[in-house]
């Protein structure tokens, strides 16, 4: 990211889901698994597979020139489920 970037945040449109769900399983790999047990990461990603629990959310992406860099999904309007 330069210093002078423009990011934008928008909603993501439901076709792109699965490259933002791709952006969140290799984020949480990296970062968040090495914390979890094998039966978390089995239920964090079983979570994600899910297409009905993945439908009820909103999905918000943050780009910088036509990459995404980050994801954020809402459920029940108020709670933050993905970040």
């Amino acid at each position: 990211m330069t210093k002078n970037a423009s990011i934008k945040v928008r909603p993501i449109p439901r076709p792109d889901l699965p490259q933002a769900l791709e952006l969140v399983e290799r984020v949480f790999l990296a970062f968040e698994a090495p914390e979890y047990s094998a039966e978390g990461i089995q239920t964090f990603l079983s979570f994600l597979r899910d297409a009905e629990a993945v439908s009820a959310l909103r999905f918000y992406g943050a780009w910088e020139n036509g990459v995404l860099l980050g994801v954020l999904a809402t459920r029940g309007g108020s709670h933050i489920a993905l970040f």
